[in-house]
């Protein structure tokens, strides 16, 4: 995993910004967050995949099984595209936060993408 955190100083729990620069080329789950938080603003830049949607999914929990562990959140990102996604109130995660991005939505999809998928994510 690539991820590189940028913590806000008065609250640690889950890191203000998140850098992904190879969101899972392995169709793996990487951890967002290990303890509860929100997500606001998510940006996806899948414009190294011409040919190939995929989706990013979020889950309430620390080690889900991908394939296995239902998504508390599945967001398709389209053919070399870039996506930001904004919550207002924020989505809420109340054990921890972690992400996989393959290409089959639903719930049983484990296919890694074909190339690396970009994400951002920012939180509280």
């Amino acid at each position: 995993m690539a991820s590189a955190p940028v913590y806000n100083k008065s609250h640690t729990d889950f890191p203000t910004y998140v850098r992904d620069n190879d969101a899972e080329n392995t169709g793996i789950e990487d951890v967002i967050t290990g303890s509860s938080g929100s997500i606001y603003t998510i940006y996806i830049d899948n414009s190294d995949n011409g040919s190939q949607e995929n989706f990013l999914k979020l889950y309430n929990t620390k080690d889900p099984t991908v394939g296995t562990t239902v998504p508390d959140v599945i967001i398709r990102a389209y053919r070399a595209t870039t996506l930001i996604v904004t919550s207002k109130q924020g989505v809420a995660f109340s054990t921890a936060c972690s992400a996989a991005v393959v290409t089959d939505d639903g719930t049983s999809g484990t296919t890694a993408p074909g190339s690396a998928v970009h994400l951002a994510i920012i939180g509280s």
